[in-house]
C-alpha cells in the first residue's frame, strides 16, 4: 500500500536549476520495448541481475517514496521522495531524462507531514504527469509548471492515491484521507472536475485504489480504517465487499490488509499483501504474509511459500508481460525484496544487503515493462535489469 502519511501542511513549489551528475548507464541486453498504446524507441541499459545504484541518496534527503517511468521513453523517470519533520528533510521530487545519470530538482515542498505519496503517468500523453505531495498535482509539461487538481473542493486531509485508466487517461480516480477520514473521487475530464464516489456503504476513508489493467471498468478499493477490499465492475458505481477482512480475521491476532494487486491479465485474480502483527500484550503470532483470490474476492487462499510468517507484505507489483511478482517486506527496522517468478512456487529474497537493516515501510517499487527494468526506492534510487524470460 502506498505509505499512509499524516496531513501534509502546504507545499512551497520552486523551478530547479541543472542536475548533479551521479552515475552513468553501463551495457546490458535490450528486450523488446513494446507496451501498450506505443513502442519505446530508447532503453536504459544495465548489469542484469544486479542492483545499480542510480543516487538520491543524501543527508538533505528523506527515502524515495514514489517512482514513475516513462513507458514510451524509458530514459525520463521521475521521483519523489517522503519528508522528515524530525529529520528537517523536505519532500523532493526529482526527473531524470538520461537513465538516472543526472538529475534535475522540480519542485522542493515541506518537512510536515510524510512527502509524495503517488507519482503517475498520462500512458499516452508525454509530459503529462500526477504527484501527490498533499494536494493533487498536475504537470502538462514534463514537471515544469503544476496545477492544483483538488483546489476547487476543500480538501481538509491530503491526497494519498492516484489511479489513472489504462485505456482513456482522461479517467482519474483519487482518494484523499488519512487519520481515518477522506473521500473517494473520480474525474472523466483529466482532473478538471470531479465527481464523490462515496455510499451509505462505503463511506469517507483513505485507501488505495486500484485499477484492472485487462478490464479497467473493474476497480478494486482497499479502505485503510478496516481492511475492508471493495469491488466495482461499473467504474465506481457501485460496490460489493469482499470476503477477505472476514476470512483474516483472528481472535488473537490483528491483522490488516496492506496492499493489492489485480493481474493484468485477469481481472478475477487479486493479490492481498497482509500485516501479521501481534497485539500489546499478546503471544507470538504467525501467518501468511500474502494473499490470492481467483474469484474475484469471494474466496482467498495462502500464497506465501518462503515468504516470512510475521511483518508487513507493504507493496505488490507485477511484471505485465511475464507475470512476475515482487514485493517490499518490512517487520520493523529490517526488509527486503521478494520476487516470485512464474511457474514457480516460491517466493525468494534478492533484496540490497546494506539496506536490510532500514525499515521499508516507505519503499517504493516500479516495474517498466519496456526496457525489463525494476526499480526500487528507499535510501537511493535503485534499478535492476532483469533477466528475459522465455
Amino acid at each position: 500500500m502506498k505509505p499512509r502519511l499524516s496531513f501534509w501542511i502546504g507545499v512551497a513549489v520552486f523551478l530547479a536549476v541543472g542536475g548533479t551528475t551521479l552515475l552513468g548507464c553501463t551495457s546490458g541486453p535490450t528486450p523488446p520495448a513494446k507496451t501498450e498504446g506505443c513502442t519505446a524507441t530508447t532503453s536504459c541499459s544495465g548489469p542484469v541481475g544486479q542492483w545499480e545504484h542510480l543516487g538520491l541518496s543524501s543527508d538533505h534527503l528523506d527515502v524515495v517514496s514514489a517512482i514513475a517511468v516513462d513507458r514510451c521513453d524509458p530514459q525520463t523517470i521521475y521521483a519523489g521522495t517522503s519528508a522528515s519533520f524530525s529529520g528537517g528533510t523536505p519532500t523532493v521530487l526529482f526527473k531524470s531524462n538520461n537513465c538516472g545519470q543526472s538529475w534535475d530538482t522540480l519542485f522542493v515542498g515541506g518537512i510536515q507531514g510524510g512527502g509524495i505519496t503517488d507519482l503517475e503517468l498520462d500512458p499516452k500523453q508525454k509530459g503529462v504527469v500526477y504527484a501527490l505531495p498533499g494536494p493533487a498535482l498536475k504537470s502538462t509539461d514534463g514537471g515544469t509548471t503544476w496545477s492544483d487538481m483538488t483546489k476547487d473542493f476543500r480538501l481538509n486531509t491530503r491526497a494519498h492515491d492516484l489511479e489513472v485508466h489504462p485505456h482513456d487517461p482522461r479517467i482519474l480516480y483519487l482518494n484523499t484521507g488519512t487519520f481515518g477520514s477522506g473521500r473517494l473521487l473520480k474525474s472523466v475530464n483529466g482532473g478538471d472536475s470531479w465527481t464523490n464516489l462515496e455510499t451509505d456503504t462505503f463511506g469517507p476513508t483513505e485507501g488505495e485504489i486500484v485499477i484492472s489493467p485487462s478490464r479497467p471498468q473493474v476497480v478494486y478499493f482497499l479502505k485503510g480504517t478496516t481492511s475492508d477490499v471493495y469491488r466495482t465492475d461499473d467504474g465506481g458505481e457501485t460496490w460489493t465487499k469482499t470476503s477477505l477482512r472476514d476470512w483474516i480475521d483472528e481472535p488473537n491476532e490483528t491483522n490488516t490488509v496492506q496492499s493489492v494487486l489485480v493481474d493484468a491479465d485477469n481481472s478475477n485474480v487479486v493479490y492481498a499483501g497482509l500485516g501479521v502483527e501481534v497485539p500489546f500484550g499478546g503471544d507470538t503470532v504467525e501467518g501468511p504474509l500474502l494473499v490470492r483470490s481467483r474469484d474475484g474476492g469471494k474466496t482467498w487462499q495462502t500464497y506465501a511459500t518462503g515468504l516470512p510468517k510475521r511483518g508487513i507484505g507493504q507493496k505488490l507489483v507485477q511484471h505485465r508481460v511475464t507475470g512476475e511478482l515482487f514485493l517490499i517486506y518490512t517487520d520493523g527496522n529490517q526488509g527486503n525484496l521478494y520476487r516470485r517468478p512464474p511457474g514457480t512456487e516460491q517466493w525468494s529474497s534478492f533484496g540490497i544487503d546494506s539496506l536490510r537493516t532500514q525499515s521499508h515501510f516507505y519503499g517504493a517499487l516500479e516495474v517498466v515493462e519496456a526496457d525489463n527494468s525494476l526499480y526500487f526506492g528507499l535510501s537511493g534510487l535503485y534499478r535492476m535489469k532483469l533477466p528475459l524470460v522465455e
